[in-house]
């Protein structure tokens, strides 16, 4: 639940938070792709059936600051289909990538 979260996030003042989450593209497992949040209306935040659209608005709202999707294309969007090695891959890459980001600030 976001407003479970948003404490720490609003001690923090972040001026970004990047969401991450599985979403089908139709591309090859493991590609990443920034989302417009508002573009996703048909998705849901995990088993909250919460669509991102209204997760990012409640989030810019209440810490006033930008939200960000990224979208890893899975092999498999089946139920408890595990993570495959190709999205596995991709977030240690993302992972790699985005704190070599965050520690040049």
């Amino acid at each position: 639940m976001p407003e479970n979260a948003a404490g720490v996030l609003r001690r923090f003042q972040p001026s970004l938070v990047i969401l991450l989450d599985a979403a089908d593209f139709g591309a090859n497992p493991g590609e990443v792709r920034w989302i417009d949040p508002q573009d996703t209306s048909g998705f849901s935040a995990s088993s909250h059936s919460l669509p991102f659209s209204v997760l990012s608005h409640y989030l810019s709202s209440e810490l006033n600051c930008e939200v960000s999707l990224l979208g890893i294309q899975p092999e498999s969007l089946d139920f408890d289909a595990g993570l495959s090695a190709q999205v596995k891959n991709a977030c240690v890459a993302l992972q790699k990538e985005l704190v070599n980001l965050v520690s040049d600030f």
